[in-house]
């Protein structure tokens, strides 16, 4: 481990190093660097190492790129929503909320390729 560290009681509450990319480290553009250093110090002892830090930036941008994924397969779902079963229109039904309509698309043999989707709609 790296005896260099960070303290975090020097860092100003509001503090934002315009040299370093925040959101390219998987971060969001609005996280201050005094809250980032708080998430990274894994010890507790108000003070980030450089494996503190490298292991925050690291999980920060694995869950950026599951986000991504999970925007992705959202959209394959939206392409192949024409091919869904009455079941799957009925489970799509549930899930965002519309469970008391799924009697009445199963009834009347609702499939996918009968429904209208907008394309900026969430498929859950």
């Amino acid at each position: 481990m790296s005896d260099v560290a960070t303290d975090i009681c020097t860092l100003a509450p509001h503090h934002r190093n315009p040299d370093i990319d925040w959101e390219l480290l998987g971060f969001d553009a609005n996280t201050y660097e005094k809250h980032i250093f708080r998430s990274a110090d894994s010890d507790g002892d108000n003070r980030v190492s450089f494996d503190e830090f490298w292991q925050l930036v690291l999980r920060s941008i694995a869950l950026r790129e599951a986000a991504a994924a999970e925007a992705a397969a959202q959209m394959v779902s939206i392409n192949d929503f024409a091919l869904w079963e009455v079941a799957e229109v009925g489970d799509w039904l549930e899930s965002i909320g519309f469970a008391q309509y799924r009697p009445a698309f199963e009834a009347n043999s609702i499939h996918g390729r009968e429904v209208q989707v907008d394309p900026m709609l969430t498929l859950g």
